[in-house]
């Protein structure tokens, strides 16, 4: 009998009885039938178990890689600056420590609830554990990728990678990878760029980030039916981009800490949209390693972030 789960064949139950004839009755058919279906959801519940267990162990294992990289760039900067990294490594340390931890809680006792009661819950309940669980593995990712980003960006050592750069088309490239999203969210993404738009001295790795950054939390942070504009003009040696949404803003006195690392606001903004408050902490870091300042400016409904970048000597 084919153990089958949404018409995907995923075994074969088989029974055998040579000893009495008609043993496998119509009523004992349905019964193995039954049997099959839970087989097959059995099945699935324990490849899906192994999956989540094998992305713990990989998160683990970035985790460690995590600490030895923090370990790296203290030992290599203790030569130099050696006070300040102990520094950065600790308070990096103790803020991160809580948001590591919580995602794993989570994994793991989500984990533990299918291992040991899997065959209780219904489809419903498996199904929305197992979908929280990869939900806080993916936060998880993201918090260790961004971890290990401002660990290199903290490295004294780095050196940036500058080419003769036109934001104009960085940001036009940046607006396409963003604009299904936006679709989806029913909000208009909006891109102008001045003429003859001179070009800029940077890191176009590094800048792109920026952009990510920047568009991504507008595009958070604005309801169905808002808008993102992205604008870029030249003034005065510089080229100013600016990225300002009609969303719900930034309270006043959250202002001046926006770019402190792992600082979350206790408004509507900080709980519209969970985080461990890094995003703002690299964008500003890149800019810091260009020489270049960033502002914010709020009001009730609507936040606009804005950064410039000395124009470039070799003009194409």
């Amino acid at each position: 009998m084919p153990v089958q789960k949404q018409g995907r064949l995923v075994g074969v139950l088989y029974l055998e009885n040579r000893r009495v004839d008609g043993v496998f009755t119509p009523d004992r058919e349905r019964v193995l039938r039954i049997l099959s279906a839970q087989a097959a959801i059995s099945l699935e519940n324990a490849r899906l178990f192994t999956g989540q267990r094998r992305e713990i162990a990989e998160r683990e294992r970035a985790q460690m890689q995590l600490a030895a990289a923090l370990a790296d760039v203290q030992q290599t900067a203790r030569r130099s600056r050696g006070g300040e990294t102990r520094t950065l490594r600790r308070d990096l340390i103790a803020n991160v420590s809580h948001d590591l931890r919580t995602p794993l809680v989570s994994i793991r006792g989500y984990l533990e609830v299918l291992a040991t009661k899997g065959d209780t819950l219904d489809a419903t309940q498996r199904r929305n554990y197992l979908d929280t669980a990869v939900r806080q593995s993916e936060r998880l990712g993201t918090l260790i990728d961004e971890l290990f980003e401002l660990a290199k960006l903290d490295f004294k050592g780095i050196t940036l990678q500058r080419e003769p750069l036109h934001l104009g088309d960085l940001a036009s490239d940046v607006r396409q990878k963003f604009q299904l999203i936006a679709e989806g969210r029913r909000v208009a993404l909006r891109l102008a760029v001045d003429a003859a738009l001179p070009l800029v001295d940077a890191d176009v790795g590094l800048i792109e980030r920026v952009f990510d950054n920047l568009i991504g939390n507008a595009l958070k942070y604005t309801p169905e039916g808002g808008q993102v504009d992205v604008g870029l003009a030249a003034a005065d040696g510089v080229v100013w981009v600016s990225v300002s949404d009609n969303g719900i803003g930034i309270a006043p006195t959250d202002l001046p800490h926006v770019f402190d690392r792992f600082y979350r606001a206790a408004g509507e903004r900080s709980q519209a949209m969970p985080g461990a408050g890094l995003g703002l902490a690299i964008t500003k870091r890149i800019l810091d390693l260009h020489d270049a300042r960033i502002e914010v400016l709020s009001q009730p409904r609507g936040t606009c972030f804005r950064f410039c970048l000395a124009v470039c000597s070799r003009q194409a």
